[in-house]
Order: C-alpha cells, then structure tokens, then sequence
C-alpha cells in the first residue's frame, strides 16, 4: 500500500462508513506496519460489502419466494454473517478498541 503525506493510502471503492473507519483508525492508532494496514483494508473492504448487501435486502426484503412460491431467506443472509466474520475477525486481529471510532449509520 502506497503512503500519503498524511499516511497510509486508503483503499478506492470504499463506501463511506468504511472510508470513516479507515481515517478515524489510521488517525488514533497511527498504524505503520504492513500486517495491520492489510487488516484495516481488508476490514474496510468487508464493512463496504455489508453495506451493499444491506441496501440489497432494503430493497428486495428479508423473504423472498421460493420456486414452490413459499418464503424463504434471502440468499443475501448468508453473505451478510460470512462478510460479518470477515469484519470482526480483521479487526480483532489489530487488537484495537474501535468502539468508540464505529457507530452504525442511518443511511
């Protein structure tokens, strides 16, 4: 990953929940070392996924029928806690209290 003059670059493509993550941690923390830029980009990259896959759920519903036209879980469920796992697991392993830095938004 490149540097800036005010430190590590971002990663393109994040969404803006992510891209507040990612200054607010590289602000806080001051982050220097490969393995935990790796981590935050890549936990920035997974909370950009969930995003997405929230509005996909926004707009298409939690339930949506099934070929016996029965509701069923939108496949999106699955994608969500895999992509939830991949957050959690990059950002514990930056060993960081981000609580503080993170709040869900009313996009």
């Amino acid at each position: 990953m490149g540097r800036t003059k005010t430190g590590p670059k971002m990663p393109s493509k994040l969404c803006p929940s992510a891209q507040r993550l990612w200054s607010d941690t590289i602000a806080a923390w001051e982050l220097d070392d490969t393995p935990a830029l790796v981590h935050l980009a890549n936990a920035c990259r997974s909370l950009t996924r969930l995003r997405k896959l929230e509005n996909v759920l926004e707009k298409e519903g939690s339930l949506i029928p099934n070929r016996f036209r029965q509701p069923v879980a939108h496949p999106a469920h699955k994608l969500m806690a895999a992509e939830s796992r991949n957050f959690r697991e990059h950002m514990a392993a930056l060993q960081l209290d981000i609580e503080s830095l993170y709040e869900p938004e009313d996009d």
